[in-house]
């Protein structure tokens, strides 16, 4: 009998103990959730200028005064000094022929492989290489 007294009276101090001390905080995966982790915002044409603006103010020209934006569809050099060849679009509902990204002109890219590097045969300017997608 004695065992058992004892037994309970250990119990009920064990449950007073633990029942004093404040709850965990939550931890970061069971915070709650705001948005859709897949959602997609749309930003109007002055949103995306006001982005730019953004961009320009706290990006890289201000840490390297010479540096230029590089034109839309324009080859761009990394740091490494390798260059970068924009990639063509697909044109849709004809397989095999995409868009010159430089002259919006078709191009017929059958048979080649994504990824290579390619210049279209009706544009005068051979700089103007582009990517097969």
């Amino acid at each position: 009998m004695k065992i058992s007294v004892f037994a309970l009276l250990t119990a009920v101090s064990c449950a007073l103990v633990t029942s004093c001390y404040p709850p965990a905080p939550p931890t970061p995966s069971s915070a709650p959730v705001t948005s859709a982790p897949n959602e997609q915002q749309v930003i109007n044409d002055e949103g995306q200028r006001q982005l730019e603006a953004a961009r320009q103010n706290m990006g890289l020209e201000s840490q390297f005064p010479d540096y230029q934006q590089p034109a839309p569809n324009q080859p761009t050099v990394n740091r490494g000094g390798t260059v970068t060849y924009p990639y063509a679009t697909k044109v849709p509902n004809r397989p095999g022929f995409v868009f010159n990204p430089y002259t919006q002109n078709q191009v017929d890219v059958r048979g080649i492989p994504s990824g290579t590097l390619v210049l279209d045969p009706n544009d005068n300017n051979t700089a103007n290489k582009f990517r097969v997608p």
